[in-house]
């Protein structure tokens, strides 16, 4: 009997399901755990008009990987759920995309079944940037000898508003036995906030910079007008007071007063033209602070 042959496997609930299917002559199959054996064995029940096959397979292993691979896919799905980055899966041979749903909460694009390829991707690249993007995306994936498995760049990517966001993409290549890209996954993370930052900084930068030389053009001004006023006008300035002095005080004869009239006229002459240069240089002095 059943029983007897499969003493060690069979359970009442198991040896029911058997029995009913070689009663209905319908297959069965069934996964089940054995506690004695710790293993999972898949038992294939084959009911005929000349008898019933049944055949035993242990697939602990097949059992193993796929509860791992749905612990790791929920893992997944989780890190997707909590992050503000788009998390991507690409599989690379049969160009199968997978966006989290940050894609559509961050850009504002629609994932529909007929879009879910890296063409949804490369179509909104930033013109300046595409080329130079898909290239180095294609550089890693096709690398096999120099075991590159790291791809990073950073772009401008067109949201559904039809404006261009920055972005950091990184991703890791995951490779076969040979070498070759099987799959691709990473994160996308909007960094239009740092450029947008950095840009504000740049132009502080460049204000503060252009500040700085016309402050210094002021204090180069500054500096002419105190040398001018301190050396310059003293000059003709004390030689007009001398000559006022020689007249009002009678040392100078009747017959040298007209020569020394025209002394005075250079010394007023030249003391002006100092007074003029002073002026224009304070004229310049204040375009620079309108500049500023």
């Amino acid at each position: 009997s059943i029983e007897d042959v499969f003493s060690q496997f069979i359970d009442p609930k198991l040896y029911k399901s058997i029995n009913y299917s070689i009663k209905t002559k319908k297959k069965y199959i069934l996964e089940e755990y054995f506690p004695d054996y710790d293993k999972w064995f898949e038992i294939n029940v084959y009911p005929a008009d000349y008898g019933t096959s049944i055949f035993i397979k242990d697939v602990s292993e097949k059992v193993l990987a796929a509860k791992e691979i749905k612990l790791t896919n929920e893992r997944f799905a989780k890190v997707a759920q909590a992050t503000t980055d788009v998390i991507w899966d690409w599989n690379v041979e049969e160009n199968l995309l997978f966006l989290s749903d940050t894609f559509k909460s961050l850009f504002g694009h629609e994932l529909k079944t007929e879009n879910k390829n890296l063409q949804l991707w490369s179509d909104n690249l930033h013109p300046e940037d595409k080329a130079r993007v898909i290239d180095s995306l294609y550089k890693v994936v096709e690398d096999t000898e120099n075991n590159i498995n790291i791809w990073e760049t950073e772009y401008r990517f067109l949201n559904a508003s039809r404006e261009y966001s920055y972005v950091l993409d990184k991703g890791i290549v995951i490779r076969d036995q040979e070498g070759k890209a099987i799959r691709l996954i990473g994160a996308m993370t909007d960094i239009s906030f740092r450029k947008n930052y950095e840009k504000s900084l740049q132009q502080l930068n460049r204000k503060l910079e252009e500040r700085t030389r016309n402050v210094e053009a002021q204090n180069r001004i500054l500096k002419d007008i105190a040398w001018t006023q301190s050396h310059t006008v003293r000059a003709p300035l004390a030689r007009l007071m001398l000559l006022a002095n020689l007249i009002r005080d009678g040392i100078v004869a009747e017959e040298e007063v007209a020569d020394l009239l025209d002394k005075i006229w250079i010394s007023a002459n030249e003391l002006d033209s100092i007074i003029k240069d002073i002026i224009n240089k304070s004229q310049s002095l204040k375009s620079v602070e309108q500049k500023s």
